[in-house]
């Protein structure tokens, strides 16, 4: 499609940080890890994360940032499970793939992520939002709620374009 690179031309150039090796940050993502969160291929649990010591946890990291060339094909893997949506005899209707990463991956993205974002957040367009501080989905939902209110009792008609459309579609009072 020709309007794809037409696009990302238009997007602006952003400072991003080199990979964060602070313990302090892996420490913080451990903790704020859900203690039911599935295993992944790599078979660690969250809980088995939290029990480390802080010297295991410093190892870790830098294990994670010593893949120059990107991580081992292995630990990308991810596993999909049918979840029933409700108890009983159920159709292929009523289930839901899940989608299981390697925790591993799961807790350096976590990091990775959370560091960027945090750093870029104000190189980026106000109309860019979620995982953001102040400008999660929720904010950005009832700002285009309130934009949709206004053009309906004012004009002229509006559209925009959300990514996260479950999260917008689930937050809006349907009727």
């Amino acid at each position: 499609n020709e309007e794809l690179p037409a696009l990302l031309a238009n997007m602006p150039r952003l400072n991003i940080p080199e990979r964060p090796l602070d313990p302090t940050l892996w420490h913080a993502a451990i903790k704020s890890m859900r203690t039911d969160s599935a295993r992944g291929i790599d078979g660690i649990s969250p809980q088995e994360l939290k029990m480390m010591p802080p010297l295991a946890i410093s190892h870790l990291m830098h294990i994670m940032h010593s893949y120059a060339d990107g991580f081992p094909i292995w630990l990308m893997w991810t596993k999909t499970c049918p979840v029933p949506k409700k108890a009983g005899v159920i159709s292929a209707a009523q289930v839901r793939p899940i989608s299981v990463m390697a925790l591993l991956y799961r807790l350096w993205s976590k990091v990775q992520c959370r560091h960027v974002l945090l750093t870029i957040h104000s190189q980026l367009p106000h109309s860019i939002t979620g995982f953001l501080p102040g400008r999660g989905p929720y904010d950005a939902v009832y700002e285009m709620q309130w934009m949709l209110e206004q053009a309906h009792e004012y004009g002229p008609a509006q559209s925009g374009i959300s990514i996260v459309l479950l999260k917008c579609f689930n937050t809006i009072h349907r009727p």
